[in-house]
Parts: structure tokens; sequence; C-alpha cells
């Protein structure tokens, strides 16, 4: 019986997200490695060195393939790690072939939903933005108005964190996702906080760890550095499934709900 599927203390969900990292991490690295490598390599192509002035056309080629290869692959790469850590919670391995395939079969609803999530973000960024504007003219006033609009927009990023999380779960796209992970996450924003504040520290430290020591090597930082950001993100990605799952069974009782299944049904595959 899998007691993966329970509710967890907020360290407990660092602890698991760590654990689905050690016992899932080929897998992991092979999926960082298909992600942030070809983006360190692009990266390190437009490095210059000494007074050496970069090519505007060549620096707009490399500028494009970046952002064309963002587009196609990080959002594969991203619903890969998150099958993988869905599947570690319950009590199975997922491959890689499986979880990229997986990832590239719900590609384009996957595309359209981060797109309305990018359209609310843009939305929040220009309130705050004209807020913070407003400044300028009401002075102190103005500057307390832009300070709250930051506050209600980290808000509503907290708010949309598990979007992802629900679309390869729950195989669920469109505005659902959004809506559902808003749901999730009532009241339950500081507990997100949280988790998003470490894993950025521990992303950032995997930058560094990766990047200082090829400091000397113009031509292969970025490479180091991005694939540091590739593992972080993976880690990023797995607490944030452990996260989704512990909100389920706090407000769905999803344990108890995945034990009658796993009772009543036997061998039946579990699904989150």
């Amino acid at each position: 019986m899998n007691d993966i599927i329970r509710a967890r203390s907020f360290g407990e969900i660092l602890d698991a997200g760590f654990r689905i990292v050690r016992d899932r991490f080929q897998v992991l690295l092979a999926l960082a490695l298909i992600g942030y490598a070809p983006l360190g390599v692009l990266m390190a192509s437009m490095n210059t060195t000494g007074s050496e002035v970069p090519d505007p056309a060549e620096l707009v080629v490399s500028l494009g393939a970046v952002l064309l290869y963002s587009l196609l692959v990080l959002p594969v790469v991203m619903a890969a790690s998150t099958h993988v850590a869905g599947e570690w919670l319950l009590g199975r391995s997922a491959g890689l072939a499986d979880s990229v395939r997986m990832g590239t079969s719900i590609y384009m609803p996957m595309v359209g939903t981060f797109f309305l999530w990018y359209l609310a973000m843009i939305g929040v960024a220009g309130a705050v933005a004209a807020a913070f504007a407003s400044a300028a003219v009401a002075g102190p006033f103005g500057f307390v108005v832009g300070m709250v609009a930051l506050v209600a927009g980290f808000w509503v990023f907290l708010g949309l964190l598990l979007v992802a999380q629900v679309m390869v779960l729950e195989r669920a796209f469109g505005l659902h996702p959004l809506r559902r992970s808003w749901a999730l996450l009532a009241g339950q924003r500081a507990r997100a906080f949280g988790v998003v504040l470490v894993a950025g520290v521990i992303t950032g430290v995997l930058q560094m760890a990766f990047m200082l020591p090829t400091m000397p090597f113009p031509s292969i930082s970025p490479i180091a550095q991005y694939l540091g950001n590739g593992l972080g993100q993976a880690f990023s990605t797995a607490v944030l499934c452990v996260l989704y799952v512990d909100l389920r069974c706090r407000k769905e009782a999803f344990d108890l709900e995945h034990l009658a299944r796993q009772v009543g049904e036997g061998d039946a595959p579990d699904t989150v």
C-alpha cells in the first residue's frame, strides 16, 4: 500500500522533493540535459571577449534560436519532469522515453494553457507598473498604492502556482487549471511562498555551484550554469507536485480516496 499519498508538513514536502530527485536522478538529469544544456550552448555562442562587438545579425539569429528552442522543448521537459514526480508519488518509476512521449502528447493544449497563464501574469504586471507609475504623480500615497499592487500581484502569482501540475497530473487544460490551482491554494499561499522561496534558493545555489568552477572558461560557463538551473527546476517541479498532492489530501481527502481505490480495485492502475 502506498503511504506517499498523504498530507505533509512543510519540512516533509521539501524532504519528499529531495527524495524524488535522488531516486529519479538519472531521468531528471537527462531531462535537464535535453532542456537546458542546448540553451547554454546557444548562450555561449553569443559570448564575446575583449573589445569584440557581436554581429547584430548573428545576435538576432541566436536569440531567435533560444526563443524557439525554449518554446518547443522546455514545456515538454517540464511536463516530463512533472510526470516523473507524479509517478514516484504513486510508487512507480517513469522512464525517460515514456515521460518525453507523454509531454509531447499534450504539447498543444499545454502551450495554450500557458498562454492563458502568461496573459494573466501580463495583466498583473501591467497593473503593478501602472500603480508604481502613479507614484510619480501622487507622491507617497502613490508609492503605497504601488506596493499594495505589488503584493497583490505576487498573491495572484502564488494562486496560479500549480497550473502545470493540474495540467499534467489531471490532464486538464484551458481555464480549468487556473481555476483549479486557485481553489487548491486558497488559504495556503504562505506554504506555497515558503516552497517557492526554498526552491529558488536551491536553484540559485545549484547555478552557482555549476558556474563558479567554469568561470575561467567562458565557452562552457553558460552551459554549466543552465545545467545547474535545469536541476534546480527539476527540484522545484518535484516539490510542487508534492505540494499539489498535499493540498488535495487536505482539501479533498485524496489520501482516503486513493486508499479506497487501491482496496476496491486491487492491482488496477493508480492515478493522481
